[in-house]
């Protein structure tokens, strides 16, 4: 559901966090849904601001409960210290709300226990957001460099399992404590979260995937010049798989061989993906390359 909007960027809350928010507000516990919400948002425009500081698309801000989704584009070229400035954001805003709350505590008209509230979600927000795994910005800056070197698709789903783990994790947590008798339901909530956070993510990373190819070729009119990675692949191999080698900051030339690993064609990154982006991702190389020198398809 849209709220509102502020300086072009569009400010939404998800089901959840409105469900979150009416069990907050029965438990008497107005306050500290506000506080939650104001830490999420002001951590999700700290990601929007930095980015469109660096020229990158910013869309909007989706709230999820203990936490949220800002849809930026790709970086401009590819670059991973623009992708891990923009994640770096969020953490650090939520680090620097928690020295304000370090001066805030010293205000004697102010609730003590709502200062702590709001001393303690920045703190594990800030931190719990640093963990290497996808969706958490902690991931989104690994990625940023893993991508250069396996592409996005395979950095993805690298950081994607490494997030089911962290979500794995907080459900045997959870689930040992209840019965050692502790219930800890913030293990439950973050690892739901983090599942329904984790379906948006593939959402957003497959379009950011298919952006980067897109602008490849712009890249390539914009420097003139560009280093080339080349690749060996199997004639039976579609479109849609080649792809998920391709890497930021390079152009690929993808040298096509049959079953005898004889050399049968070669084709360009541009062609490929002019054949993904076409809607013929189930295409083989080797019928790519038919098509491009007149053979017909049987």
């Amino acid at each position: 559901m849209r709220l509102f909007s502020l300086a072009g960027i569009s400010v939404s809350v998800n089901a959840y966090f409105l469900l979150m928010m009416a069990v907050y507000v029965y438990a008497g516990l107005g306050w500290q849904v506000i506080i939650l919400f104001f830490i999420v948002v002001t951590h999700e425009f700290a990601h929007l601001l930095v980015a469109r500081s660096c020229n990158v698309e910013v869309h909007g801000v989706e709230v999820f409960p203990f936490g949220g989704m800002a849809r930026v584009g790709a970086a401009p070229d590819g670059d991973p210290t623009v992708e891990a400035a923009i994640a770096m954001a969020g953490p650090l805003n939520n680090f620097l709300l928690y020295g304000l709350g370090l001066v805030l505590a010293k205000v004697p008209i102010l609730d003590r226990g709502l200062v702590t509230f709001y001393m303690d979600a920045n703190l594990m927000l800030g931190l719990f957001n640093m963990i290497p795994a996808l969706p958490m910005d902690g991931g989104r800056i690994l990625r940023a460099y893993i991508a250069q070197l396996w592409g996005y698709p395979r950095a993805t789903s690298l950081l994607m399992a490494a997030g089911a783990g962290v979500s794995g994790a907080l459900v045997v947590w959870g689930a040992v404590s209840l019965i050692r008798g502790a219930f800890v339901p913030n293990a439950f909530a973050f690892a739901f979260f983090l599942h329904v956070a984790r379906a948006k993510e593939c959402e957003t990373s497959g379009m950011l995937s298919v952006k980067s190819l897109m602008k490849k070729s712009a890249m390539l009119n914009r420097k003139r010049v560009m280093p080339v990675k080349h690749v060996v692949a199997r004639n039976h191999l579609t479109v849609r798989e080649v792809t998920f080698w391709f890497v930021p900051s390079y152009v690929h030339l993808v040298t096509v061989v049959d079953g005898s690993s004889r050399n049968i064609g070669s084709l360009w990154e541009m062609e490929i993906t002019e054949a993904f982006l076409s809607g013929r991702g189930g295409e083989t190389l080797g019928d790519l390359l038919d098509s491009r020198k007149g053979v017909p398809h049987s």
